[in-house]
């Protein structure tokens, strides 16, 4: 991965939309094509924003379960 890509997820998360949000305004601009590549990103981002809500909620309740359990 590029080094200006932030590895941690949570970083990650803030640079991927930011990034979506600028490739879909400038596509032409990035040598994107905005019919077929930008849904494409977009599509993408939303299976990324949902694995990670889910990866978010499992870990909520994981820490909950060990707290319960301690």
């Amino acid at each position: 991965m590029a080094d200006y890509i932030p590895a941690p997820d949570a970083e990650f998360d803030g640079w991927q939309a930011n990034w979506v949000t600028f490739a879909a305004a400038n596509a032409v601009a990035l040598g994107l094509d905005p019919v077929i590549e930008i849904p494409a990103i977009q599509l993408a981002q939303t299976a990324w924003d949902n694995d990670y809500d889910a990866h978010l909620t499992a870990q909520a309740a994981a820490q909950a379960a060990r707290a319960a359990k301690d």
